[in-house]
């Protein structure tokens, strides 16, 4: 199965530039993984199929230095992937929410990020 995730290119380099640039930066950057991982989570809340709501209101943003992350479900949710991919119980189609969600924002998502990236240099160079 392909990742739906989206990649940048050259990051790992750009990674390692910046960390010279500001003791702050690993810090800096979990909090723009997180700002740009958040309305996926809300979009993708609002694309779920969910009875009860109780699926919904699971689905949450996180992040690391590395990107950022969205989590559906849990363990007294545990039909969050069949929800998702489909499968059991039976040929249920299933319902895509999550890549769904990250397709439709894509491109805002690369478009913030860039623009929460730049902001947070100007700072540091500013201040330097």
């Amino acid at each position: 199965m392909p990742d739906p995730g989206v990649k940048v290119e050259g990051l790992k380099l750009l990674n390692r530039n910046l960390k010279k640039i500001s003791t702050d930066y690993v810090k800096e950057l979990k909090t723009i993984h997180q700002k740009v991982s958040e309305p996926v989570a809300v979009l993708a809340s609002r694309k779920v199929r969910s009875r009860s709501g109780r699926l919904a209101a699971s689905i949450k943003a996180g992040a690391t230095q590395k990107g950022g992350h969205i989590q559906a479900g849990r363990m007294t949710l545990p039909y969050a992937a069949v929800n998702h991919w489909g499968g059991y119980p039976g040929d249920y189609q299933g319902n895509p929410f999550l890549t769904d969600a990250l397709e439709e924002l894509e491109d805002s998502i690369v478009r913030d990020w860039v623009d929460l990236t730049n902001r947070w240099l100007e700072r540091v160079w500013i201040d330097s």
